[in-house]
């Protein structure tokens, strides 16, 4: 995607790891990020790789209410 929800999750405490096929939404995605002073990881790879994907870390998903 472009980075819409991404924003979302960082502004409420994630860190966060982009990765999508296309090197376009991509580059949005991270020009988002700067547009609002955000941080985060972004990947040009395919997400069904695991082998790529396990190269990247540890994932998890948190959500604190």
């Amino acid at each position: 995607g472009i980075g819409s929800d991404a924003v979302e999750f960082v502004r409420h405490g994630a860190d966060y790891v982009g990765i999508d096929l296309s090197s376009e939404s991509v580059a949005l995605s991270q020009q988002r990020f700067d547009l609002f002073g955000l941080k985060g990881e972004f990947h040009v790879m395919d997400a069904a790789d695991t082998e790529a994907i396990t190269q990247l870390g540890k994932f998890d998903l948190r959500l604190n209410n």
